[in-house]
């Protein structure tokens, strides 16, 4: 608000949430937004989990294909539940969906597998709370593809799905690891910053973003 009025001659950057879909996002350049919902979802991509996942199982033995494949199947299960919090946000019904620990809806405290049925309960329990028409919104606003699912997931849902699925490859190759969500977060905005500018898929957006905001400084 300060920097839209003038108050404040700065650049600010801020988790873009759901404000896109609202329509409140600032008209100021200087106030840069992330691609996704938050910073997370550049972050953890295919390739960053790989990598990630590669350094704390201290192996090659982690596939691009099969980091992609749970990403894949992630996207699948969640897409309902990401469907309806943007519906919530559009609507500020303040109904509960999706949250930001993905633990209440795996398989187990230990698997980094989405249970169809707790997903199902939770969208069942959360549309009663939502007008159609937000819902209907939310959907076309949100898109069905993997990449627009993974993109408006809420981001210390998807950082706390990554950590469970890097544990979980590491007891799966027989190792036994102890990962903290603000190691792999540091971990993961290292491996951001090397990667900017070199195919990222969002660096196109701040890179112009940057750009612009430098300009109008």
């Amino acid at each position: 608000a300060q920097i839209d009025s003038g108050q404040l001659h700065a650049i600010a950057a801020r988790d873009a949430d759901f404000l896109r879909l609202c329509g409140n996002v600032s008209n100021d350049p200087r106030v840069i937004y992330t691609a996704g919902y938050s910073i997370e979802n550049t972050l953890y991509t295919v390739e960053a989990i790989a990598h990630l996942a590669r350094i704390w199982c201290k192996t090659t033995r982690v596939s691009m294909v099969e980091c992609e494949k749970w990403m894949l199947e992630l996207s699948d299960s969640i897409a309902p539940l990401v469907h309806l919090d943007a519906a919530n946000a559009i609507s500020n019904s303040g109904a509960t969906t999706i949250g930001d620990n993905c633990a209440r809806f795996m398989k187990s405290q230990t698997s980094a597998i989405l249970c169809s049925a707790k997903v199902a309960a939770k969208v069942a329990e959360a549309r009663v709370k939502l007008p159609e028409e937000s819902v209907a919104l939310a959907k076309a606003a949100v898109g069905d593809t993997h990449v627009l699912v993974i993109s408006h997931l809420r981001g210390h849902f998807l950082a706390t799905a990554v950590l469970k699925f890097i544990v979980a490859k590491a007891k799966q190759l027989g190792r036994k690891i102890n990962v903290s969500a603000d190691s792999l977060y540091a971990a993961a905005v290292t491996h951001f910053g090397k990667t900017l500018g070199n195919k990222h898929p969002h660096q196109d957006h701040y890179l112009l973003a940057a750009k612009a905001a430098w300009v109008a400084l």
